[in-house]
C-alpha cells in the first residue's frame, strides 16, 4: 500500500468572503508527527486539525506538508474558489 495524503476542505467553492473547513486525510503514513499549512492567503498553521479558515473573494492554492517519524514528507494540494457574489 502506497502512502499518500489528501485534503478535505468544506465547502471548496462557493460565494464569498466564506469560511472553509480543512482537515489531513492520510493513508498508509506511519505515525505523522508535523503537520504544516500553508492557506494560500499567507496565513499558515501546524495544527493537524486547523480551525475554519476565512478566504475573501479570490482563488486560493492550500497546501498541505506531512512529515512521518521517519522524515519523509508527503504533499498535498486542492484550490479554494471564493468566488464573487453576482
Amino acid at each position: 500500500m502506497s502512502a499518500m495524503v489528501e485534503i478535505v476542505a468544506a465547502p471548496k467553492s462557493g460565494m464569498g468572503p466564506m469560511w472553509v473547513h480543512l482537515k489531513p486525510k492520510m493513508k498508509g503514513i506511519e505515525e505523522p508527527i508535523s503537520f504544516q499549512w500553508l492557506f494560500g492567503d499567507g496565513e499558515e498553521s501546524a495544527d493537524k486539525m486547523p480551525p475554519a479558515h476565512y478566504y475573501d473573494m479570490g482563488r486560493y492554492n492550500v497546501m498541505l506538508e506531512v512529515t512521518d517519524k521517519a522524515g519523509k514528507k508527503y504533499t498535498a494540494g486542492i484550490t479554494i474558489d471564493s468566488a464573487s457574489p453576482g
